[in-house]
């Protein structure tokens, strides 16, 4: 009902707002000056302009735009001529007479009657400019607004069509409406299986609910996000790409891709999109059609090299989704039209997460079903985990197999090793590997898990399951070795883990000690002569809480920094009731929560080591929330100890509250997404 009434004011709110509409950008970042236009001169700048636009807006630096004057020209037509320019602060606004009706491939020129020199901001990494004539470096930023202004709600149609572009046979409007569904489904699930909970029940039934709950969210994600527009999502598509043309991971490390992929690259703009808030994906159904026509030519699918970010990776991940990429090539598809069934494969992975965390808190709180079932659906709706559950990301298996590992853990603690258990661990820990070399971060508190619970259990019952464990994730793991050394003569470990491993240049002692410094910045605030690695004041406030609460697309969009604060002071008073919860419970989870600190801390140091180099080199791009996330499981397990401090007629009241939030959070991590792509 809170959700509801929030929806309700934010709609009459923000649906009834009138303000000009974009129809499109050249995706030029007006991050300088472009071009100096002196009187008399002609400027032209090569554009694609889109249909639907009625003025086209420029980015000045200095002058006076009164004395420019426009035309829209195609070949040696011209389209449209626009004078007395309106101004916007730095922006300048030229109405054309008429809403153009298709897609327009020319050039807009701007012509100055006279005055000063005109200073127009762009890009001089992209080309099409000329003066007069001439052709010069650089692209003036050029935005094509929608004729008038509209409100919100008149653009939900438009929006829905843009949603659908440069999707393949998976496109169309119905790709947002999809979207919607499967959030009100959700939503519909999650009250219901709250209600259940509140009634004391437990079961398949609530546990599937709220498993279909988190794979209906991260199916909205993966509808509503372009493609190419979740991190590194071309290059693990190169990856499948190779298993299944080749039957191989990939070699030949020259970042050069198949036809195919170049075509899909470049009609979904990846590179005029990501890292520039400027640019927008095609919204048009010319660029639709156009790209469309060039994949039915089927043009090559084999990848010529291998992207240096993905070549080392474990098969695991990749091969499980080799089969959407063979049968819809079998059928006649493209890997654009695969890709939709490739992050829909993900999606159900975060079903797996959510029943496995369910099913640790139903360990750690069996007498709280209310309490378990509520955190669990709070965790479905965690934006980061469902965002990247619903992409083409092996992070999207690593998270489901990080909560897997925890639960198991504490089931053997509450219930004992049995060999059942120990080959389950096994062969979890052995994927994990499998699935991104940051696993191996998990061996420290896996074997510290192993031991103690051999430990627990009986001298002479130790044995079969020492060994189930062992064989479980022994086997695999040497297969893997020999397969990968013997036969696809690769390293057994990847590059960049003896990169990570060595540090930068230097001296040895110097190394240990800037990695330590780093390390201990990565929670605590700098002291001291320290080197600043994070240029930020205290990671966990200014770097990680961001993160965690969401940035998307290849990290180039946020939510506001007032939102970051009110999250920090939130998970700051959650973390302080976790631990004052868990100091009365150590005796009885002493264990437990030794293995779990031993998971976490090693998973963090593997990350740290692989960011080390990078963030020595001044490369601040590599903290990425989706990395931590296969340690989702803690994030529950404090929300769940926070709440156990409750008096129980609290908890459905504290519960449903903390839910609500949680929506709202995620509706306003897919409104900033529509923002940043499609209006």
């Amino acid at each position: 009902m809170l959700v509801i009434a929030v929806l309700a004011v934010a709609a009459v709110v923000v649906l009834g707002t009138a303000q000009p509409r974009l129809a499109g950008t050249n995706a030029a970042f007006p991050g300088e000056i472009a071009a100096t236009v002196k009187a008399g001169q002609r400027l032209c700048q090569l554009a694609l302009v889109p249909t639907d636009t009625g003025a086209i807006e420029l980015q000045l630096a200095s002058g006076d735009p009164a004395s420019l004057s426009l035309q829209l020209i195609e070949g040696d037509r011209v389209l449209a001529t626009a004078a007395a320019p309106t101004a916007r602060g730095r922006s300048t606004r030229f109405e054309l007479p008429r809403r153009l009706g298709r897609d327009v491939f020319g050039s807009v020129c701007l012509r100055h009657g006279g005055g000063a020199p005109i200073a127009l901001r762009g890009s001089l990494e992209k080309p099409g400019l000329t003066v007069d004539g001439a052709i010069v470096p650089g692209a003036i930023s050029l935005a094509y607004y929608r004729p008038g202004r509209e409100r919100l709600i008149a653009m939900v149609p438009v929006v829905a069509q843009r949603i659908g572009r440069t999707w393949g046979r998976f496109g169309g409007p119905g790709r947002a409406v999809g979207a919607a569904i499967f959030f009100l489904a959700g939503l519909a699930l999650a009250g219901w299986a709250l209600a259940g909970f509140a009634r004391g029940r437990a079961g398949r039934r609530l546990a599937l609910a709220c498993a279909a709950v988190a794979v209906l969210n991260a199916l909205a994600w993966s509808a509503l996000t372009p493609p190419m527009q979740i991190p590194d999502e071309p290059y693990h598509l190169s990856y499948v790409q190779d298993l299944a043309e080749k039957g191989r991971p990939p070699d030949n490390p020259n970042d050069r891709l198949s036809d195919e992929l170049n075509l899909i690259r470049g009609g979904a703009r990846l590179g005029d999109v990501n890292f520039n808030y400027f640019g927008r994906p095609p919204w048009t159904a010319d660029a639709d059609r156009a790209l469309d026509a060039e994949l039915a030519k089927h043009p090559s699918t084999v990848n010529p090299g291998a992207s240096v970010n993905v070549k080392d990776y474990p098969p695991v991940y990749y091969a499980s989704l080799a089969p959407a990429y063979g049968v819809t090539h079998a059928l006649g598809g493209s890997t654009l039209d695969a890709m939709t069934l490739m992050r829909a494969q993900g999606a159900l992975l975060a079903g797996v997460t959510i029943l496995a965390l369910l099913a640790l808190l139903g360990e750690l709180f069996p007498a709280r079903p209310l309490l378990a079932g509520g955190v669990a659906l709070v965790c479905a709706y965690q934006p980061v985990f469902t965002w990247i559950s619903g992409a083409i990301n092996p992070d999207a298996l690593l998270i489901a197999l990080g909560a897997l590992t925890f639960w198991l853990f504490a089931r053997a603690f509450n219930r004992g090793l049995t060999v059942a258990l120990a080959l389950a661990l096994g062969l979890v820990f052995a994927v994990t590997v499998l699935t991104k070399v940051s696993g191996l971060g998990f061996a420290p508190g896996w074997a510290a898990g192993i031991a103690l619970l051999l430990w627990r259990r009986a001298p002479t019952g130790r044995l079969r399951p020492a060994l189930a464990a062992a064989l479980a994730a022994g086997a695999p793991l040497a297969a893997y070795a020999l397969v990968n050394t013997l036969v696809w003569n690769r390293p057994l470990l990847p590059g960049g883990v003896g990169a990570a491993a060595s540090g930068p240049s230097g001296p040895k002692g110097d190394q240990a000690s800037s990695f330590a410094t780093y390390l201990w910045q990565y929670f605590l605030p700098r002291v001291g002569s320290m080197t600043d690695f994070f240029q930020v004041r205290w990671t966990p406030k200014d770097l990680w809480t961001p993160l965690w609460v969401g940035k998307f697309g290849w990290y180039d969009y946020q939510f506001p920094h007032a939102v970051n604060t009110a999250a920090f002071g939130l998970f700051a008073v959650i973390g302080v009731a976790a631990v004052v919860a868990l100091v009365p419970r150590l005796r009885e989870l002493a264990l437990p929560a030794i293995v779990f600190a031993l998971l976490a801390a090693g998973l963090t140091v593997a990350i740290a080591r692989a960011g080390y180099p990078l963030r020595a080199s001044g490369n601040f791009l590599f903290e990425q929330a989706r990395y931590l996330m296969p340690l989702i499981a803690l994030y529950a397990l404090a929300l769940a100890l926070a709440g156990s401090l409750l008096p129980r007629r609290f908890t459905l009241a504290a519960v449903a509250l903390l839910l609500a939030g949680s929506v709202l959070h995620l509706l306003g991590a897919w409104e900033l997404t529509i923002q940043r792509y499609f209006l």
